[in-house]
């Protein structure tokens, strides 16, 4: 009998063990910026990675020009810096970008791995209102792979201009 008692405690306590820690972790993801060990814990993974930045305000002067998304709202193992993102571990890959040019003007941009393209968002020019391009890609890295966004080459910048908006951002994510 008090086997059985010493038995069912010890479940019960392994159950509420596992139960708080549950209802914990779920908690720390509903609002992850008040919990420090919910964020070391998924640092100290090592296999998530995720970043979403936008623009403040960045001046666009010439073609081939790196944008530099500088306000970060998430940097999950801090892969990405100064406008570009170098992969901490091999892996596939998944990003995003959008672009909204200032009123009247258009841009094209495109996605960089390594200094070549792979994909290229357009947004035209509209006289009096705003248009956005987007484009996505999912990639396999390398450990050490870059991945950035830039004007492209051919585009023609009739003078310099702002992005300004944060309707212009970058993000991506380690799919697996």
């Amino acid at each position: 009998m008090f086997v059985r008692v010493s038995y069912l405690c010890l479940v019960g306590l392994v159950l509420f063990v596992a139960l708080e820690t549950v209802l914990s972790e779920e908690e720390n993801i509903k609002n992850p910026d008040t919990s420090a060990l919910f964020k070391r814990r998924l640092s100290m993974r090592g296999r998530k990675v995720a970043f979403s930045a936008y623009l403040g305000n960045q001046k666009i002067k010439s073609n081939k020009q790196i944008i530099r998304y500088s306000q970060t709202t998430l940097n999950i193992g801090s892969a990405y810096r100064g406008g570009i993102f170098r992969a901490p571990r091999s892996g596939v890959y998944v990003f995003f970008f959008t672009s909204m040019p200032q009123r009247g003007k258009g841009d094209a941009l495109w996605l960089m791995k390594n200094g070549r393209r792979v994909v290229e968002s357009v947004s035209g020019r509209v006289s009096s209102a705003y248009n956005m391009g987007s484009n996505m890609a999912i990639l396999y890295l390398r450990r050490g792979n870059k991945v950035w966004v830039q004007t492209s080459p051919f585009w023609k910048f009739s003078k310099e201009y702002r992005y300004q908006h944060t309707a212009n951002s970058f993000s991506g994510f380690r799919l697996y």
